[in-house]
């Protein structure tokens, strides 16, 4: 989705630049398999330049990039965890379950932050299932207790993104 989308890419830069300088952070492309391409302590310029390098393959593994997400997470150094998600929802490649996650992030303490990219240019299919990706995203972020962003083309994702930076900031 990245590859067909620049501004996703642009909007990500923009924010970890400007909002989450300070932070520690990981990025998790999820393809077939979920890969960490930017563990924690990497600079912010050596992620940007794998973040703009992703060439995704079509399949999503989300779900399981989540919880890879989380599980990279329990070593963290701040209580203080939360998880962005930037996705069009749609999973057709996870083996881990959407309770499993819940649970684990839960358990962890870890926040949940959603940003869905609606609409036919964000989406990688048009599949009937697409609302069932869209309630994925809301449901981690739901029950979670944070925020679920929708985006709707030619919305911006970077104002969104901002959105997410400033609830994070904002302590349960």
């Amino acid at each position: 989705m990245i590859e067909k989308h620049p501004a996703t890419v642009r909007a990500i830069s923009a924010t970890l630049i400007d909002e989450w300088r300070e932070d520690e952070f990981i990025l998790i492309r999820t393809d077939d398999t979920p890969q960490l391409i930017s563990p924690t302590g990497t600079s912010i310029q050596a992620a940007l330049t794998q973040l703009s390098s992703i060439r995704l393959k079509g399949r999503s593994a989300l779900r399981d990039g989540v919880a890879l997400a989380i599980a990279q997470l329990r070593g963290a150094l701040h209580d203080d965890k939360a998880i962005v998600v930037v996705s069009d929802g749609i999973d057709n490649a996870s083996r881990t379950t959407q309770q499993a996650i819940l649970a684990s992030a839960r358990q962890n303490r870890i926040r949940l932050f959603t940003i869905a990219l609606y609409g036919s240019a964000y989406l990688t299919t048009q599949r009937s299932d697409d609302f069932a990706a869209y309630d994925l995203l809301s449901t981690l972020a739901r029950k979670t207790g944070r925020l679920y962003v929708p985006v709707h083309y030619p919305g911006s994702p970077e104002k969104a993104l901002r959105k997410v930076a400033a609830a994070i900031r904002t302590r349960p």
